[in-house]
């Protein structure tokens, strides 16, 4: 691995650096001292905990705690944000022995609320500034009940501020981002998180007692991972962030819960990783540069269970996010099965094969089976890229126990149909697989959505065979250790659907491009003493010819698009001498739009990225070419700035690395051979943005209601939606609470998918309108779908019969939703939409039996295609 360093040239000495230690869940038993052990032997500056301090209501028992372990062994600095057993055990107490141990320089760098004092905000609000590192801390009843103030301090704490190092600190997380087995329920955080992101800052949790880390998220409520996640290198940028969580510091840790195993998720501890306790140790520089990070777990001074890095780019004056794929959830598929046979069981002990049960045991009828699902054409394009796939499963029967089950693909450029003879789901070679805890009872008719499936889809898109519209299959088989319970899903030939699979995908074109000097000034060199800048050598040595020097190279046109993701960059040179040594240097690139001749800006006048140590130990021989490590970090560093363009100049500037022994290799420059040191890049190309998908699904029974057109009753709790007669006339009003769709976009499509619940009668032919208003409110007594201001009306005419289990679609309502978009001010992406139903004029009694949320956990969804 290579370590960044943001190079200052003029820097002497080692830069400072604060470490933070970061725990929660302690109590103040043994584990918790071993964990303020491990703080201490690691040199920990200051410790973040996030709530749950004692669990005993023993307030002065627990600042005794903090004396003995912390502060009694000279260490000052701690900052804690209030836990939910905090708060219930009369936190005013906890805050009193906190506020008796603030440290100085904490008393003095930190703010509450506007307008009151941080002694009376602390636990609860916090804005606290110390070295490089500014914190945002926030108590467990400001997140659960004052969202939209926590939103805008977290904003008003951040925006303008220097501090190269954000963190959000509170007590619970969200549910989707806790890989546990309790505390698991969503409580709509994702605002706060999202204001934390898009200010470069890392959130920091516990509640649940393990620890876990996310990958580098790009959007955390549509769990987007983003372009440049890069494993163990996170880096920090105005819109990028990742989850930390470590509620281990005396307790856990918990098991692995519905969430584990999900494609945001990085690195995860639970009781299948052993030990009880274990603290987050990160140092972070002062003026930016890599900050490293480790998870210690067990006794003092710790076993490093996790390793990773920091890098932040956030400054809000001149840096832009980095380039991400297109938000809306990219293309949108949905593939069901089209045969009674696509779904079979195979029994595991015979091998017998079924491919007519009504439905699908997973995996437990009598003894234990193999499911096997196909779908026979799937239109993924090759070299798509699939960021989600779930299958949707709906119930036929509870089913028993608590299974856990794994699911595969079959690894196939075109899966098989399903036979007895050498076909069957035992007989195929399978991907690697997701686990799916189904500890959760299931209710009749609701659909139950897999765990994510990209990784084990794109594991057969990545097959040389794979063509758009070929076939896919999964096998599901019971998990080791799982118990023998089931649950029991609907098959094709019980409700005419079976499981459907649904896909998020993204298409990437991929160039490599070399990139050559085109004259002899493109080179140079500094010496650092002296300034003298020299673009006549026959040579470069890197970095010292009769004194340290900096090396100066530009490529005067590059040919990377706006919006590329570079992958790859690497610096080819070709040998001239021998050199002696084994020098370490650091090569970073000039960080502007274009990049100006040597003439006008010496190396050392220009302002760099983050560097990427390149350590030579290897001896070169005069005529091979040495590549460098890989500078796609940089480069895209500089591509995303926003006076980037394609044929725009790129130039990297070669110091010598700090604390680098002497010596130096030396290079062909353009003067020497002609040629001199040649870049390599390989980029993708995000598909445009310009036209995006999007699918709204309802959040809430209340969502869809039914209102009686004679009487106004009103009724937001029936279990089907009766389109429009059900003993007497009545209008259907659907509302998405959430709809992300920017200001100024264009609706191309726009169609509701009703699943039938029951055939009905008659041929209706019904209207449908929208809500004519910039955030749709919720439907109630003194707000139904006769109160509404409505847009023109789409007909729909209902001539066919439907059947029970299968989707239909309304028409086109486009024209509808560009209604709302065009003719209301307010509309902000993210905003509430309603339509509202009613029986077209001239139309029958007649009516067709849709499935509402109360009925299947689903009911109507909005699939939207638009254009920005």
């Amino acid at each position: 691995m290579t370590s960044r360093l943001v190079t200052s040239l003029c820097l002497a000495g080692v830069t400072e650096s604060l470490k933070i230690g970061f725990v929660g869940d302690s109590g103040y038993g043994s584990d918790a001292a071993n964990t303020y052990d491990i703080m201490r032997d690691r040199g920990v500056d200051l410790v973040l905990q996030n709530g749950d301090y004692d669990y005993r209501n023993d307030h002065s028992g627990w600042g005794d705690f903090l004396d003995t372990n912390w502060h009694d062994k000279g260490k000052k600095h701690v900052l804690m944000s209030a836990g939910n057993h905090d708060i219930e055990r009369n936190f005013d107490n906890y805050r009193s022995q906190l506020l008796s141990r603030l440290s100085r320089e904490l008393e003095s760098n930190c703010k509450g609320r506007k307008g009151k004092d941080f002694k009376d905000d602390y636990g609860r609000w916090g804005n606290c500034v110390l070295d490089d590192v500014r914190i945002v801390l926030l108590g467990w009843s400001e997140m659960k009940d004052d969202l939209d103030e926590a939103v805008s301090f977290i904003k008003d704490s951040f925006t303008g501020t220097p501090e190269h190092w954000r963190i959000c600190m509170w007590h619970r997380p969200e549910g989707t981002y806790n890989p546990g087995d309790r505390h698991t329920s969503d409580y709509d955080s994702f605002p706060a998180y999202e204001a934390c992101r898009e200010h470069g800052a890392l959130t920091f949790s516990g509640h649940t007692h393990l620890y876990s880390r996310s990958k580098l998220m790009s959007s955390y409520s549509d769990f987007t991972v983003s372009p440049l996640d890069d494993s163990d290198r996170l880096r920090l940028t105005c819109g990028t962030s990742f989850a930390l969580i470590n509620g281990m510091a005396g307790k856990g840790p918990d098991d692995p819960g519905k969430y584990f195993g999900e494609r945001h998720f990085r690195k995860s501890y639970t009781t299948d990783d052993g030990r009880d306790n274990g603290a987050v140790v990160c140092e972070f520089p002062d003026n930016g540069g890599v900050a490293s990070c480790d998870f210690f777990v067990g006794d003092a001074p710790g076993d490093r269970f996790d390793s990773f890095e920091i890098t932040s780019d956030c400054k809000e004056d001149d840096t832009p996010s980095p380039p991400s794929p297109p938000t809306g959830g990219g293309r949108q598929l949905t593939v069901r099965l089209t045969s009674d046979s696509d779904d079979c069981e195979e029994k595991v002990t015979n091998g017998d094969l079924s491919k007519s049960s009504s439905d699908l045991e997973l995996t437990q009828e009598s003894q234990q089976q193999l499911i096997g699902i196909r779908w026979s054409s799937v239109d993924l394009p090759a070299g798509a890229t699939v960021t989600e796939a779930v299958i949707d499963f709906t119930c036929d029967e509870e089913g028993s126990g608590k299974p856990i089950v794994d699911i595969a693909f079959d690894r196939s450029d075109d899966s098989e149909s399903w036979s007895s003879s050498s076909s069957k789901p035992s007989d195929r070679r399978l991907t690697s697989s997701a686990t799916w805890s189904l500890s959760n009872s299931w209710t009749v008719g609701r659909v139950y959505s897999s765990p994510d499936l990209s990784d084990q889809m794109n594991e057969v898109l990545s097959r040389s065979g794979w063509r758009s519209g070929n076939a896919m299959s999964v096998v599901i088989k019971k998990a080791s250790g799982s118990d023998d319970g089931a649950r029991i899903a609907e098959s094709r030939d019980g409700n005419g659907v079976g499981p459907v699979l649904r896909i998020t995908y993204h298409t990437t074109t991929v160039e490599d491009i070399t990139v050559r000097l085109s004259s002899g000034s493109d080179d140079c060199e500094e010496k650092v003493g002296s300034g003298s800048v020299s673009t006549g050598s026959t040579d470069l040595e890197m970095t010292d010819d009769n004194g340290e020097q900096l090396v100066g190279i530009r490529w005067p046109s590059v040919d990377i698009p706006r919006g590329a993701i570079v992958t790859r960059a690497v610096i080819d040179f070709t040998c001239d001498e021998d050199g002696d040594g084994q020098p370490a240097v650091d090569i970073a690139f000039d960080r502007t739009g274009s990049s100006s001749s040597w003439s006008s800006r010496k190396p050392s006048e220009r302002s760099l990225t983050s560097s990427t140590t390149w350590s030579i130990a290897e001896s070169w021989r005069p005529g091979s070419v040495y590549s460098s490590p890989n500078l796609a970090w940089e480069v895209n560093e500089v591509i995303s700035l926003s006076g980037w363009s394609s044929g725009n100049s790129l130039a990297a500037v070669i110091s010598k690395s700090s604390g680098s022994p002497s010596g130096k290799r030396v290079a062909e420059s353009f003067n020497g051979n002609g040629v001199g040191p040649v870049l390599r890049i390989t980029y993708s190309l995000l598909p445009s943005s310009s036209t995006q998908s999007l699918v709204v699904r309802l959040t809430s029974d209340s969502d869809d209601c039914e209102e009686k057109v004679t009487s106004g009753d009103l009724s937001r709790s029936s279990s089907d939606l009766e389109l429009t007669q059900e003993r007497q006339q009545q209008l259907i009003g659907i509302r998405w609470s959430s709809v992300d769709l920017p200001a100024g976009a264009t609706v191309t499509e726009a169609v509701i998918d009703f699943t039938c619940d029951e055939k009905g009668s008659g041929n209706p032919v019904v209207d449908i309108a929208f809500d004519r208003s910039d955030d749709s409110e919720s439907w109630s007594s003194s707000s139904k779908p006769s109160d509404r201001r409505l847009t023109s009306a789409a007909r729909w005419s209902l001539s066919d019969s439907w059947t029970v289990g299968r989707v239909y679609s309304s028409p086109d309502l486009s024209d509808q939703m560009n209604e709302v978009l065009s003719s209301v001010s307010g509309w902000r992406s993210g905003n509430a939409m309603s339509v509202v139903i009613k029986k077209a004029s001239g139309s029958d009694n007649g009516a067709r039996i849709a499935e509402s949320r109360d009925g299947n956990g689903v009911g109507p969804v909005l699939r939207i295609t638009y254009r920005k």
